[in-house]
């Protein structure tokens, strides 16, 4: 069987309980992270946060900018063998200091 990773496209939102990323060596948990962490984990992605109570992180809003990231090709999702998803850092072609220059996160609907 093979190990290879599968990328899949877009974080779905009710994947997020099951969603992960890495950061400072451990994996955290896209949905129950603590707001600093995740805030801290983002930023090196995004250059301008807008729309987002960052001492929170709302659901809505980490699901919104981490798609965001996925759609700037700066971030990748992909289905491990247990069933859950990793979020990761998209493989570049050596320009590493790329960021999405603007994120507006998408309100919730009412």
């Amino acid at each position: 069987m093979s190990k290879r990773k599968r990328q899949t496209g877009v974080l779905n939102l009710m994947d997020t309980p099951r969603t992960w990323f890495r950061w400072l060596g451990n994996e955290q948990n896209v949905k129950d992270a603590p707001a600093e962490v995740f805030d801290d984990w983002i930023a090196q992605y995004v250059d301008t946060i807008n729309g987002v109570d960052r001492s929170t992180w709302e659901i809505f809003h980490r699901w919104g900018i981490t798609n965001a990231c996925i759609d700037g090709q700066l971030l990748v999702l992909v289905a491990r063998p247990d069933g859950s998803l990793i979020v990761e850092e998209k493989a570049s072609g050596g320009n590493s200091n790329e960021t999405v220059s603007q994120a507006v996160v998408v309100q919730e609907a009412l």
